[in-house]
């Protein structure tokens, strides 16, 4: 055969393979053989497939306990904190040779290290086997995470919260917070220092045109405030009572078939709060200063949230509340306002009546017992 002749058959040999190999590709797999399904056979009663289980990690289970504690302390204690210092300070707290030398250590540290021991002994308290640790840097970087992104959570929950809990004319957006700020004149009133008559429009117009008082930390916002008016001869009436302070800490705390309800909450709802997950019954005054602070923050038109500068110092802010907060001298105001937060978000919940003596299983419980009693003394008598 000639060369030319040769190449022609291999080429129509190739082609012919190559459609061969393309049905051959078309046809069910030969050795995926199906029982056959008989006639008297349902399809309902076909073998059910095998499914592989499930194996839950105690990775995912240690994940979750650090980020739970980072957003704990972050909403409920110090919305400041930092990680590496706390560990730091943990380390070599927990290095020192007896219980005597912690102990004094503690008692003698300046307010800010006694802070971050105690920071540290509740990271103890809220995570497995946290001081035995092998990978600080780990839990740091993890630590870091999470209490950050609580503040980024909570930011975005207010954002799109706010416009529903009034009717804000002109209507707040949703989606951004352009037209927030000095120019909404519902917003402006809130943000405005207490100092500032807004019922004068001589003293209106000079805090929005020209910043007068300005807006800073030592000048705290009407926001804060009951009907969002203080009284410069009484401070702390209304203070931290106002329906806006409300909205937004049973936001942060409860589901938002809570969260966003006109009226008192009754937290009937199935979805575990962060409440809950918190085991939390009381506020405290970090929980309330940071709530302030993320009101404060989203009534304003600022795109950034700059905790140490920018047009507004937060830091200070959120400082100033906690030490008011905290104050002794204070505690005759501060007592009844802390009491008034635990009522108004942790309404106080059903009594277990079956141990009261006037309590309808007592009672029954009684009259069966007194029956049983008279049957026993009928069977006597006739003895």
């Amino acid at each position: 055969m000639p060369p030319h002749s040769r190449r022609a058959t291999s080429t129509v040999d190739s082609r012919d393979g190559d459609q061969e190999r393309r049905a051959e590709s078309r046809d069910p797999p030969r050795r995926r053989r199906h029982r056959s399904q008989s006639p008297s056979e349902s399809v309902d009663e076909q073998p059910s497939k095998r499914h592989r289980p499930i194996i839950l990690s105690s990775k995912k289970k240690t994940t979750d306990a650090y980020g739970t504690a980072a957003r704990q302390i972050t909403r409920l204690i110090d919305m400041n904190w930092e990680p590496t210092s706390v560990i730091n300070a943990g380390i070599a707290l927990i290095a020192m040779n007896s219980e005597e030398d912690m102990e004094l250590e503690m008692t003698t540290a300046s307010p800010k290290k006694k802070a971050q021991y105690d920071i540290f002994i509740k990271l103890s308290e809220l995570i497995p086997g946290f001081q035995k640790s092998k990978d600080w840097d780990s839990v740091r970087h993890q630590l870091e995470r999470h209490r950050s992104s609580a503040k980024t959570e909570d930011h975005r929950i207010f954002k799109v919260s706010v416009p529903q809990w009034s009717a804000w004319d002109p209507p707040l957006s949703r989606q951004s917070k352009l037209g927030r700020g000095l120019a909404h004149p519902e917003c402006a009133q809130l943000l405005c220092p207490i100092d500032v008559n807004w019922d004068s429009e001589i003293e209106r117009n000079r805090f929005c045109v020209e910043l007068n008082p300005p807006m800073t930390a030592a000048n705290w916002p009407a926001f804060l405030y009951e009907n969002y008016r203080a009284d410069p001869n009484n401070l702390a009436k209304g203070f931290m009572r106002s329906d806006i302070m409300i909205r937004a800490a049973r936001a942060v705390l409860f589901p938002p078939s809570v969260a966003n309800v006109q009226d008192t909450a009754d937290h009937q709802t199935t979805r575990k709060s962060k409440a809950e997950v918190y085991g939390m019954d009381e506020v405290t005054p970090g929980f309330l200063a940071y709530i302030a602070v993320g009101v404060r923050y989203t009534l304003s038109s600022e795109t950034t949230f700059n905790i140490r500068g920018g047009v507004f110092n937060y830091q200070r802010f959120y400082r100033d509340l906690i030490t008011y907060l905290n104050d002794p001298m204070c505690q005759v105001n501060t007592g009844g306002l802390m009491e008034w937060w635990n009522k108004t978000l942790f309404p106080p919940k059903h009594a277990i009546e079956e141990d009261a003596p006037s309590g309808m299983l007592a009672r029954l419980r009684a009259q069966a017992a007194a029956e049983e009693l008279r049957a026993q003394a009928g069977d006597n008598d006739q003895e």
